[in-house]
């Protein structure tokens, strides 16, 4: 009699082995971005991404945004930030940015700024093409590649809810981004987010020149470089194609346009293009890092 009741056990084992071997779900992930997106559908649009990036652990995190990064993901409606109800919800809108946002924003502000704060003079202009040649492509590439893309180890030993203070503010700079790298609301900055990088920079000019009208004037340029920026990389992702362009622009500007094209859709798309190519308005400091050509191109 024992020895039956052991068959039977032995033969119910081996069928169950058989059984979880076979079926599919309990198939073993085959990599740690299979086995992370069986666990948490982050790229849901329907679902508030702050609150699926919250969830996350900081590993979880990161093995996504890394698998974003080299994927062409172009879902039909835009990622939705807030969570659908609750007060949060009627503020989704104000994390979208339409191209024209700049236009009745920043560039009248630095207009009315250069013209009621600063003094007419060639020193002030001196101020402004600095911010605008010289500082701004400087910051944006260490703010990309050291912030935006910087590796967040540390992150890993705070307490979870911690871990997914730390996500969202990685998701709202720029994952969200390269999760939808085409969509058309949220290529441009948003307000908020570029108030509070405007305060950050006008505090740190303030420490770099201590005079108030060439901290002012080097401010402007900044802003000014700021938006070139957001309009060149709303071009890089949805511009006109190249062939379409008038006749009548120089064949520098267009061959300038066509290499940082190509520099952008390699950060965004070829296998990890997301560890160079830096610069968007301007590729120079790539250059100069040697960031420039570290992946592999895309075919044509």
């Amino acid at each position: 009699m024992k020895t039956c009741v052991c068959h039977r056990l032995k033969l119910a084992m081996h069928t169950s082995r058989m059984h979880s071997q076979s079926s599919p779900r309990f198939k073993r992930p085959s990599s740690p971005v299979e086995a992370t997106a069986n666990r948490i559908r982050f790229l849901n649009p329907d679902v508030s991404a702050i609150v699926q990036a919250y969830q996350m652990t900081s590993e979880d995190f990161d093995v996504i945004k890394d698998s974003v990064a080299g994927r062409r993901l172009e879902p039909q409606n835009s990622l939705r930030l807030l969570p659908t109800t609750g007060w949060l919800a009627p503020l989704e809108p104000v994390t979208y940015a339409p191209w024209w946002l700049h236009l009745v924003t920043w560039v009248p502000a630095c207009v009315v700024t250069y013209i009621w704060a600063l003094p007419h003079t060639l020193r002030t202009w001196y101020f402004i093409v600095m911010g605008f040649v010289g500082f701004w492509p400087l910051t944006e590439y260490l703010v990309h590649r050291f912030v935006f893309h910087s590796s967040v180890a540390w992150a890993k030993c705070l307490p979870r809810p911690l871990q997914g203070c730390v996500n969202v503010l990685r998701l709202l700079c720029h994952t969200v981004h390269h999760a939808h790298p085409t969509d058309r609301l949220r290529i441009v900055t948003p307000l908020p987010m570029s108030l509070v990088i405007a305060a950050f920079v006008f505090s740190t000019i303030l420490v770099v020149v201590p005079d108030r009208n060439g901290a002012v004037a080097l401010l402007v340029g900044v802003v000014l470089g700021f938006v070139y920026y957001d309009y060149v990389h709303y071009d890089l992702h949805l511009g006109i194609p190249l062939e379409q362009w008038p006749a009548w622009i120089p064949a520098y500007i267009t061959a300038r346009v066509l290499r940082l094209r190509r520099a952008h859709r390699n950060h965004h798309y070829a296998p990890n293009g997301h560890e160079a190519s830096f610069g968007v308005s301007s590729s120079e400091w790539d250059s100069v890092f040697g960031t420039l050509a570290k992946v592999r191109p895309l075919a044509e």
